[in-house]
């Protein structure tokens, strides 16, 4: 738990960026950001959950459904939120892997059609009577 806190002492959180944001680059880092909503169900009857974060992961308030009582529960992934699942809703900010990290080579060769040190034939166009 000691180490947690600082191996992300220097890291980004994106803070300054919001879903409301015009764009999808970090403010502060530059770097591309995948925004989701991460919304807690029951895995019996898909009721949603109301959540809560710890050290990074996601657990239910509750123990148990309200509803039926089962303890396991599966995350579900939006990326826009309608209004009435905004209480059991977090907001997820991923860095994106875009391709200038692992940019790719791409190199076409021509050969001059010229360059044969053979003479082309010249066809002969010989009378035929």
């Amino acid at each position: 738990m000691f180490n947690y806190f600082f191996k992300n002492l220097n890291k980004c959180t994106h803070k300054r960026l919001t879903p409301f944001s015009p764009g999808n680059f970090c403010p502060d880092c530059g770097k591309e950001i995948e925004i989701t909503w991460l919304i807690p169900r029951c895995e019996c009857c898909n009721a949603r959950r109301k959540v809560k974060v710890i050290f990074n992961t996601l657990r239910p308030e509750d123990k148990y459904c309200i509803k039926c009582g089962n303890s396991d529960f599966y995350t579900e992934k939006k990326e826009t939120l309608e209004l009435f699942d905004v209480d059991y809703a977090v907001i997820s900010k991923k860095e994106v892997k875009n391709g200038q990290e692992y940019r790719e080579r791409f190199q076409v060769w021509v050969e001059n059609e010229n360059s044969s040190p053979v003479p082309k034939l010249i066809p002969a166009f010989a009378n035929l009577n």
